[in-house]
């Protein structure tokens, strides 16, 4: 039965490639004509001269052309991450289990994105309603399915699936997947450009370093995405640039000079190169951390291999550059700390710390607190005041050190400044979330409504926004009868929410929820929901206690 399922997709995917060789290859061109190779004699330099010029040519390609080479393009980070899924998280011996399907979906969200960027590109060159169509088309497909997997993930969390399962191989040749898959996540930011979040919050750490303030009414990065991360973002690449010595403008006026003749140096990216690296294997530290304390080494290694070798973290989407993955901060740091913080759910007052430092760190695990507070309030009384001690007292600093390090701008008082330059810019469809292509960009009728919002500009006030906080009150009421595998499943499921409501709705935020998919996918099905006799003990437990 299993080699038959095998032969059947073996033969879907031989048909594809056959129908797209024949379909798209039938072309008859004129012969124009008939050649062979022919070489003449060619002056060699030697080979110290050939290596100086090597070099010369690698520190003048500011895209790391040649270095890209090195790491695997688009299709094959896609064709490393099925074969990662297929060699360690597949059960072969259920075929159409659940899990299996909620990866494959994950896969799929995968395979999606693929060119996405490149089409995104043309678009904005050729004014063709038809490539308009053909994007559009492949984020409401990322959309359908995001939908389909938040439904699954919290359904899981009310009926588990307690079938057991281990990894498709053994524990030596699962660590050299991990270790592979580990090395290259944490070689990727170092190969390409950084992108984006990267970019802008390095440069908001420069100016941190300049000035003394952070960006929230910075003349300079006002209303622009230097000032729309969140503010230990800032804080970070500030604190590496400093430990890298990385040198900074001074004088540094409130209003440089840019464009053609600006006297203002951008700072070097290799501050978010290292943030990047270093919270990457954060993150893999505690998902190892984390599966060895339920299923011993083969587990941690599993959860590792997979996250590290996904789409989610290597990045897909365009030839160039990437839709998401090692070269954003912005889809990296927030999820690692948030994995450190889920390891350390057995003491409250240290996961409620890190979760905060998350949220002030991507906004975006802020929607998380109900599930977390509802689990540690199904514990008990004590855990739950430790978790909100915890989470409060570093809110309270971050939120303070904001208001301080902040000025007014544009007329506006000092909150609301800080509030139009993150959270309105993040979600104001007409800034940061103008995308005609994603899920809400340009719709009519009801889901043009459904993000419409009710008071304001701002998409936090429309009816997908009030239903997604619905659904997050919920998750608080279904989060106190669940395991920590359980409890995986609803940040997951909340945090697939955060990339369907925001703006502009693209879904590529995978890293968001993809480690806690795979905790709640492939964790102890005995540690979804929280039995009497376990309400107060330690969350996570070591596999012996589970064998026992």
């Amino acid at each position: 039965m299993r080699f038959r399922g095998l032969l059947i997709a073996m033969g879907v995917f031989v048909a594809f490639a056959g129908i797209v060789g024949v379909r798209y290859q039938a072309r008859i061109v004129p012969l124009t004509e008939v050649y062979g190779p022919s070489f003449s004699n060619v002056e060699f330099a030697p080979a110290g001269e050939s290596l100086r010029a090597l070099d010369a040519r690698l520190k003048d390609d500011a895209r790391l052309s040649i270095f890209r080479q090195l790491l695997p393009d688009q299709a094959g980070v896609l064709w490393i991450s099925l074969l990662v899924f297929l060699a360690v998280g597949f059960d072969y011996s259920r075929p159409w289990s659940s899990r299996n399907i909620d990866l494959l979906i994950v896969q799929a969200v995968g395979w999606c994105f693929i060119g996405s960027l490149d089409l995104l590109v043309e678009t904005s060159r050729q004014n063709d309603p038809t490539r308009h169509g053909l994007i559009r088309l492949v984020f409401e497909v990322v959309a359908v399915l995001s939908t389909a997997l938040l439904a699954r993930m919290t359904w899981r969390s009310v009926r588990p699936d307690t079938s057991s399962w281990t990894p498709a191989i053994s524990i030596g040749p699962l660590a050299g997947v991990a270790a592979l898959t580990v090395a290259m996540s944490l070689a990727m930011p170092f190969f390409r450009p950084a992108e984006d979040s990267s970019y802008f919050t390095n440069l908001g750490g420069q100016r941190l370093r300049e000035r003394g303030l952070l960006p929230y009414g910075d003349p300079m990065l006002t209303r622009t995405p230097g000032a729309t991360y969140a503010p230990l973002m800032y804080a970070a690449q500030a604190g590496v640039q400093f430990l890298l010595h990385e040198p900074t403008n001074n004088p540094s006026p409130d209003r440089p000079v840019l464009g053609e003749h600006s006297e203002y140096n951008a700072p070097s990216p290799v501050s978010s190169l290292v943030l990047l690296a270093g919270f990457q294997l954060l993150a893999a530290w505690a998902l190892f951390k984390i599966g060895r304390q339920w299923g011993g080494d083969s587990l941690g290694l599993a959860f590792a291999a997979l996250y590290c070798g996904s789409a989610a973290v290597l990045g897909v989407g365009g030839s160039g550059d990437q839709i998401g993955g090692m070269t954003f901060v912005s889809h990296i740091v927030p999820p690692a700390i948030m994995l450190a913080a889920f390891y350390y759910l057995e003491r409250p007052a240290v996961s409620g710390v890190l979760l905060a430092a998350a949220a002030a760190s991507g906004f975006y695990p802020a929607f998380i607190f109900p599930a977390w507070f509802g689990y540690q309030w199904g514990r008990s009384p004590k855990a739950t005041l430790q978790f909100v001690a915890g989470f409060g007292a570093l809110s309270l600093v971050v939120g303070v050190w904001v208001l301080l390090a902040s000025r007014p701008a544009d007329g506006l008082g000092l909150v609301a400044t800080i509030l139009r330059d993150t959270l309105g810019h993040q979600t104001d469809p007409r800034g940061y979330g103008m995308a005609p292509f994603g899920l809400w960009g340009q719709q009519t009728g009801i889901l043009k409504w459904v993000l419409q919002p009710l008071v304001g500009a701002s998409a936090m006030a429309s009816p997908a926004f009030l239903l997604y906080c619905c659904y997050l009150g919920a998750t608080a009421i279904l989060a106190r009868n669940v395991g920590p595998v359980g409890l995986a499943l609803l940040i997951a499921s909340a945090a697939m929410g955060a990339n369907l409501w925001r703006i502009p709705g693209t879904g590529s935020y995978m890293s968001w929820y993809y480690p806690f998919l795979l905790i709640g996918v492939l964790g102890p099905g005995q540690l979804v929901r929280r039995s009497r006799q376990t309400a107060e003990v330690s969350p996570i437990v070591p596999d012996a206690t589970l064998a026992r």
